[in-house]
């Protein structure tokens, strides 16, 4: 199965929404108390298109103003420093590794609750789910994902509990990650103290006994659910998690150590700001998060980035690389979804049955 050609206007390809609601749609029928099902009955196709489009410029609408925003407040920061692009590239290019590890790191998470799901469309649903965190909710991310997952045979609920445990969890490793790294000398122990606290209360969320509880909270209120659905990282499995999310997350914190230098005339910081300036990403990304309301945490991703790093880069220095590593990441994403759709162009959704272990 072939993928269409990505329209470079919009970050999220519109089919992607429209597979959603069609996806959703078909899942939504009404059974009867045997469990068989009485109804299904489609949207008509004027408002399928109405929600394909409206959906993809709301994502698109979201990326260019979180774009235009970091852009002027970067207009009153940028002035003060001189920026060398080579050391931008390579934050770029850091960034793009990490997205990377972490597609693949939903892909594990996919395959351990659907193993004939190719990795391809995993990292597709990641990478093409990522602009939409700047709709104000981040609920738009579950939506493009069962959109593209949909085409993998991987339901709506799977589709929808893996990304949210997806979520979760990397969430609790960069929280905890970046407690490490901000405990070491020239370190920070009030972001230290947050970003433990963020990345325990993460962890938390996706033991056995509570996201597996509230998975089966759910289905007493929506029976078509299967528990079946519902991520458990075998051993093996969570060892291959751990692994990919503290590369990713380090991957991203070196984004943000070569975007400092980036802007410091193109001189690497010295090695002792490095796990304060890489934990100051992964707390700030994680209490970002934690604020769901915000477009991709923005201001307050910003605002503790640059309480964490002021003391060893200075203010402005901190708050204007706080501006271009957001600005990094943005382009980081676009050019991440266009990639994917080519790459991924033609290639399965699902493996072969000599591929799936016995």
């Amino acid at each position: 199965m072939t993928m269409p050609t990505p329209d470079p206007s919009n970050p999220v390809p519109n089919f992607v929404v429209d597979d959603a609601a069609k996806r959703i749609e078909s899942d939504a029928g009404v059974r009867s108390p045997d469990g068989s099902e009485a109804s299904k009955k489609r949207l008509p196709k004027q408002v399928r298109l109405a929600i394909r489009y409206g959906v993809g410029l709301l994502i698109l609408a979201a990326v260019s103003r979180q774009g235009w925003r970091t852009w002027a407040k970067w207009q009153a920061q940028g002035d003060l420093f001189e920026i060398s692009y080579l050391p931008m590239l390579g934050s770029l290019l850091a960034y793009l590794i990490g997205l990377v590890f972490f597609g693949i790191y939903y892909g594990v998470i996919v395959r351990g609750v659907k193993p004939a799901t190719a990795m391809i469309p995993c990292v597709r649903a990641y990478l093409y789910s990522h602009p939409a965190k700047y709709v104000p909710g981040k609920a738009m991310v579950v939506v493009v994902r069962v959109g593209v997952l949909g085409k993998a045979d991987v339901g709506p609920a799977a589709a929808s509990f893996t990304a949210i445990f997806e979520t979760l969890s990397m969430m609790a490793i960069g929280g905890l990650l970046g407690g490490v790294l901000l405990i070491l000398p020239e370190g920070h122990l009030m972001g230290a103290a947050v970003s433990f606290g963020l990345g325990t209360a993460f962890f938390c969320t996706v033991l056995p006994w509570t996201f597996g509880r509230a998975v089966r909270l759910l289905k007493k209120g929506l029976p078509a659910i299967d528990p079946a659905d519902c991520p458990r990282p075998s051993k093996a499995d969570t060892g291959k998690l751990a692994a990919l999310g503290v590369g990713g997350w380090l991957a991203w914190g070196v984004s943000g150590v070569l975007t400092v230098s980036a802007l410091s005339g193109g001189a690497l910081r010295p090695l002792a700001e490095w796990p304060r300036i890489a934990g100051a990403v992964m707390v700030g990304t994680a209490g970002g998060f934690a604020l769901p309301i915000l477009p991709g945490g923005l201001g307050l991703r910003e605002g503790i980035y640059h309480e964490v790093t002021k003391g060893v880069l200075g203010p402005d220095l901190a708050i204007a690389s706080a501006l271009a590593l957001r600005f990094v990441w943005v382009v980081g994403e676009v050019i991440a979804v266009a990639a994917i759709s080519l790459i991924s162009d033609g290639m399965p959704n699902q493996v072969s049955k000599n591929e799936l272990s016995p």
